[in-house]
C-alpha cells in the first residue's frame, strides 16, 4: 500500500514538473509550430517583455520600439498604466537586441543582470483553416 502510495505521489510530482513551462517557452514552442510574421520597424504597443532573474521567469505587459529588426527600446507596463523605460545604455552588450522568430535575443540589465526578452506575439500567424468533416449519414435513409 505504502509503495502505491509513494508511485502515485512520485508520478504527480514529475508531471508537475514536465508541465511548469515559463511564458517564454510556451511562446517559444507556439512560435515553432505556428510560424511567425515578420516584426517591422516602429512602435509595438502589445507585447509581453519575459524577465529573467534568480532563475524565476515571468511575463509582463509592455511595449518596444524596434529599428532595422532591433529591439532598441522596452517599456514594462505598471499597474497604473505607466511605463519604464529601458534603453540601450541600461544593458550590458550591443545597442539593440536582435529579433528572431517573434522573439528578441536576450537582454541584460546593467544594474542587476536581469535577462529581458520581448515576445511579438501579434505576429504569431494563425492556425491553419482545417477541413470540415461530413456529417455522418444513415444510408437506410437515402
Amino acid at each position: 500500500m505504502k509503495k502505491g502510495l509513494l508511485l502515485a505521489v512520485l508520478f504527480l510530482t514529475v508531471g508537475f514538473i514536465g508541465n511548469s513551462q515559463t511564458c517564454l517557452e510556451k511562446f517559444e514552442k507556439k512560435f515553432e509550430e505556428r510560424g511567425v510574421d515578420y516584426v517591422s520597424d516602429g512602435m509595438h504597443r502589445e507585447v509581453y517583455i519575459s524577465i529573467t532573474e534568480d532563475g524565476e521567469t515571468y511575463c509582463y505587459q509592455g511595449k518596444a520600439r524596434v529599428e532595422a529588426g532591433r529591439v532598441t527600446a522596452i517599456f514594462i507596463k505598471f499597474q497604473d498604466e505607466t511605463y519604464e523605460l529601458f534603453e540601450p545604455a541600461d544593458f550590458q552588450g550591443p545597442t539593440g537586441a536582435r529579433i528572431k522568430d517573434g522573439i528578441s535575443e536576450q537582454w541584460i540589465t546593467k544594474e542587476d543582470n536581469r535577462v529581458m526578452q520581448v515576445i511579438f506575439y501579434k505576429n504569431i500567424k494563425p492556425k491553419k483553416k482545417e477541413y470540415k468533416k461530413a456529417p455522418e449519414i444513415n444510408f437506410d435513409d437515402i
